[in-house]
C-alpha cells in the first residue's frame, strides 16, 4: 500500500513539475517571439490634414507622419497611394488592378530618409496634377527592402469633409481715410472670416488683421453680415478703430 501510494504521489509531482515546465517553455517563447518582434523594424503611419491661415488666404498642410518603434532603422524608399478607379468594373476589381500596379501612384521622397527608434518624420502629401487626395483610398509606406506599413487613413466621407476648402467672400472697400478688405472661407468644415484695415487714418503702410473662427454656416453668415454692414462703414467713416 505504501509503495502504492509512494508511485501514486512521485506520478503527480512529475505531471505537475512537467505542466510548471511547459507552461515557462511556453511563456520564454511567447516572450522570445515579443522581444525578435519589438527587435524587427516597425513603422506606426498617420496621416494628418491641417491649413495654415494667412492673411485671409488659406493652404494646405496635408501630411504622413511616420514613426519608428522598432530596433532597427528604417530607410523610406516611396509612399504607395492607392486610387480609386473610375469606371465602374475597375473600381469593382480594384485589389485586382492595384495587384498589377495599376491605379496607383509612388511618390518618392527626394532625399534619403532613415528613421531610427523613437523618431519621428513627416512627409508633406503631395499630389501630381490631375489628381486630388479626396480619390485616394488607403496609402502604404515602403522601406527599401520592399516591406509595407499601413498608413492610418480616413474614411472617403471624413476626407473629403478634412481636406475640402473654399474661398465664400471677398471684398475690398476703401476713402481717403481708410482701407478694409474682408475675406471669407471654409477649411475642414470650419469657416473663418479675416478682415484687414488700417488702424491709422491716411496710412495706409500699416495694417491691422483680425481672424474669426466660426462653428457654422449660420454664425459665420451672422458675422459676416455684421461685420460688411455695420463695423466696416465705421472703421471707413473713423467712427471704429478695431473690427470686433
Amino acid at each position: 500500500m505504501e509503495a502504492d501510494s509512494l508511485t501514486q504521489t512521485l506520478a503527480i509531482w512529475g505531471a505537475v513539475t512537467g505542466s510548471i515546465g511547459t507552461i515557462a517553455g511556453i511563456a520564454n517563447l511567447i516572450l522570445r517571439l515579443k522581444q525578435h518582434k519589438k527587435d524587427q523594424p516597425n513603422l506606426l503611419c498617420s496621416s494628418n490634414f491641417s491649413f495654415e491661415h494667412s492673411s485671409g488666404t488659406v493652404q494646405a498642410k496635408h501630411k504622413l507622419t511616420l514613426r519608428s518603434v522598432g530596433k532597427k532603422p528604417v530607410t523610406i524608399d516611396y509612399v504607395r497611394y492607392f486610387i480609386k478607379p473610375k469606371e465602374f468594373w475597375q473600381s469593382l476589381f480594384r485589389q485586382r488592378s492595384w495587384s498589377k500596379s495599376r491605379w496607383v501612384y509612388d511618390d518618392k521622397p527626394r532625399t534619403t530618409m532613415q528613421i531610427t527608434e523613437g523618431q519621428k518624420e513627416d512627409i508633406g502629401i503631395c499630389m501630381p496634377n490631375g489628381l486630388t487626395i479626396p480619390e485616394i483610398v488607403k496609402v502604404e509606406i515602403y522601406d527599401q527592402s520592399g516591406k509595407s506599413w499601413k498608413v492610418k487613413w480616413p474614411s472617403a466621407n471624413k476626407l473629403a469633409i478634412e481636406v475640402y476648402h473654399e474661398q465664400l467672400h471677398e471684398s475690398e472697400e476703401q476713402n481717403p481715410e481708410r482701407l478694409c478688405k474682408v475675406s471669407g472661407y471654409i477649411a475642414a468644415g470650419k469657416y473663418h472670416i479675416y478682415a484687414h484695415w488700417n488702424p491709422t487714418p491716411k496710412n495706409k503702410t500699416l495694417f491691422k488683421g483680425k481672424f474669426f473662427h466660426l462653428k457654422n454656416e449660420t454664425e459665420y453668415q451672422s458675422k459676416l453680415r455684421d461685420i460688411l454692414d455695420v463695423q466696416q462703414p465705421k472703421i471707413l467713416a473713423c467712427e471704429l478703430d478695431e473690427v470686433a
